[in-house]
């Protein structure tokens, strides 16, 4: 039997293989192109968005900013609204408060008035006689002069000087001393009176310091006024001494809360005081 021999042509295999080859790669390109479009209007696309999104947020921001602003603006004003309403209401509250006080100065004015111009004569008489000796007619004219000057000052001289009297009453305590012809020293501080003997300073210190002890509530200024009857040279020396000894020991003892002025007003042996307790 004869061998047969098989003869291949590699040629024609080799360019159908080649182009094979370049027709994947076509398709292959053909694929990059595409998705490379592709992702490029998705970039676009993407970047448009965004583009949209910051513009939208920039009027969001802006809106924002600008309701904030209006919030802010009628926050002010409604703080201005109850500042005013507050400053009418303060105004109301003042007015009404010097109406009130208007009312109390009338009122006291009125109360004041008849003391100071309608004094009878023989009131005039007991408040200014000094023992048994009467005021003559020239003393009773001097008053009436002094009373009619004081009477024909302008109405707001006159009712300034009587409030401010009338306040200052207000805002101190006035003890009132008088030392009697037998020497019995007789204190009357409104609700505490008190009645002793001070032979020397020494004594007159002492006993006003204990009575100021005895006085809970004081207030800011305590007035000290001092007057005497027909008393020994010894009792007038040791009040005399005493009393501004005592007045300054009772001002450190309060600590600087209280201050205590004294004052001689002199002789006036018919003063009514109280009856005090030893």
């Amino acid at each position: 039997m004869t061998a047969r021999r098989l003869t291949f042509q590699l040629t024609p295999l080799l360019d159908l293989l080649l182009i094979v080859i370049f027709a994947q790669f076509m398709d292959v390109q053909d694929k990059a192109k595409n998705q490379e479009q592709t992702s490029s209007v998705q970039v676009e696309n993407l970047e448009s968005s965004r583009d949209k999104t910051s513009a939208e947020l920039a009027t969001l921001k802006l809106a924002h900013e600008l309701l904030l602003q209006q919030l802010k603006e009628k926050d002010d004003e409604l703080t201005k609204a109850e500042l005013a309403n507050h400053d009418v209401a303060t105004r109301a509250l003042a007015l009404e408060n010097q109406l009130e006080r208007t009312r109390a100065d009338r009122e006291a004015i009125a109360s004041l008035y008849p003391k100071l111009f309608d004094l009878p004569e023989e009131v005039v008489q007991k408040l200014f006689s000094e023992g048994k000796r009467r005021l003559t007619e020239e003393d009773l004219e001097r008053l009436r002069n002094q009373f009619k000057e004081f009477a024909e000052q302008k109405p707001g001289e006159s009712a300034r000087h009587m409030l401010t009297m009338n306040e200052m009453w207000k805002r101190c305590d006035v003890w009132k001393l008088h030392i009697r012809n037998s020497g019995l020293v007789v204190i009357d501080a409104g609700d505490h009176t008190h009645q002793f003997e001070a032979p020397t300073a020494k004594d007159f210190e002492e006993e006003l310091y204990d009575f100021s002890t005895r006085i809970q509530k004081k207030k800011s200024l305590i007035i000290l006024l001092l007057t005497y009857g027909n008393i020994d040279a010894d009792v007038y020396e040791a009040a005399v001494d005493g009393l501004p000894r005592a007045a300054e020991r009772m001002r450190a003892e309060s600590g600087g809360k209280s201050r205590f002025e004294s004052a001689i007003l002199g002789f006036n042996p018919t003063l009514a005081t109280g009856n005090g307790s030893r």
